[in-house]
């Protein structure tokens, strides 16, 4: 986990999320006002990564990722951002965020910079 998460002035409090993408799938294409995120995506075969660069009509980023290994990414807030699984078999991501989850105040909102 980045210092300066935990660090004086950070929320102290990190929020974990897991999920399994499915072949074909995409995960994502959204950003967060108030989080950060940390991505940890495990993986088998080819996947790629989407973003933009914080707003609506930035331009678009890509990167493609293959064989077996873990990447880590780390997303700032504003950004979109989405997983492709462009694989056969499933991949697996553990999101962290630097703040907690509140469903009484979402904070995630669509924006989409990839096709599923």
């Amino acid at each position: 986990m980045p210092d300066t998460w935990l660090a004086k002035g950070g929320s102290g409090h990190v929020d974990v999320h897991v999920t399994t993408l499915m072949p074909g799938a995409v995960r994502g294409n959204h950003f967060h006002v108030r989080r950060r995120e940390l991505l940890l995506v495990l993986h088998e075969e080819a996947w790629s990564g989407h973003w933009d660069e914080a707003g609506d009509g930035t331009p678009l980023h890509s990167r493609t990722f293959g064989g077996r290994g873990a990447v880590l990414i780390e997303v700032p807030r504003l950004v979109s951002h989405a997983v492709r699984n462009d694989g056969s078999v499933p991949l697996h991501i553990t999101g962290f965020s630097d703040g907690e989850y509140d469903p009484a105040s979402p904070d995630a909102f669509p924006r989409s910079v990839v096709a599923g």
